[in-house]
């Protein structure tokens, strides 16, 4: 129910206020999206064999996916979908906080909800130089 509506939010009228967020989306697949039609273009011709590797087999035997074993090509998608799931749940939690703090149930001013991102990347940070000793 929406907060206009009766019984969706008291009668109150809420404001939200317009962020960026897609446009950031938006660049960010632009960008991943550049090099991957490249890398296709490049595994297409591979598979027609007009690839310069096709000439060298010890490269090209390396470079194939089919010496992948199961169990690794498994691990290794489990592997992104964790990565992508825990970087990007990380990235919108950044995003979204200080709009959070400053138009949820707290009511701090935005200055706080700056400080209190802050917080958050500081943590990530400690938390990723203390992991890595």
């Amino acid at each position: 129910m929406l907060p206009g509506e009766p019984g969706g939010g008291g009668g109150r009228h809420m404001m939200y206020t317009p962020t960026h967020v897609l446009t950031y989306y938006i660049v960010m697949g632009s960008i991943v999206l550049i090099p991957a039609i490249g890398f296709y273009i490049l595994y297409c011709k591979s598979k027609q064999g007009n690839s310069s590797f096709s000439d060298d087999k010890s490269v090209g035997e390396h470079l194939s996916p089919r010496t992948c074993t199961s169990p690794l090509a498994t691990a290794i998608v489990l592997l992104f979908g964790v990565c992508l799931l825990f970087f990007g749940t990380q990235d919108v939690y950044s995003n979204l906080l200080t709009t959070f703090v400053v138009l949820g149930p707290l009511h701090l001013g935005k200055s706080q909800g700056v400080y209190l991102t802050s917080l958050f990347w500081s943590c990530m940070c400690f938390g990723r130089v203390n992991g890595m000793y």
